[in-house]
């Protein structure tokens, strides 16, 4: 029964969630980490993603997102290398 409430209250709050509030949550969440990128070139996943609320996971599709569209590129290897913004 307890698992049938869980389920029941996560349908109903997904059902809330509109196409438009998803996006405008993914464009805070970029922006905060262009802000944060912008602050501090040599920041890592771990960080931003403890700084902004969001797991490792989400900011990595967010980074990816953004160096596809040519926002953001990575410079130099995973350990010592850096961020840049590029528009």
């Amino acid at each position: 029964m307890v698992t049938l409430r869980i389920n029941r209250r996560a349908k109903e709050m997904a059902a809330k969630i509109t196409p438009e509030k998803a996006e405008k949550s993914t464009q805070k969440s970029t922006q905060k980490i262009l802000d944060i990128i912008g602050q501090n070139s040599f920041v890592t996943r771990a960080e931003i993603a403890k700084e902004i609320g969001l797991s490792e996971g989400g900011v990595k599709k967010q980074l990816k997102k953004l160096q596809a569209k040519g926002v953001l590129k990575r410079v130099g290897p995973d350990k010592g290398g850096h961020w840049e913004v590029l528009k």
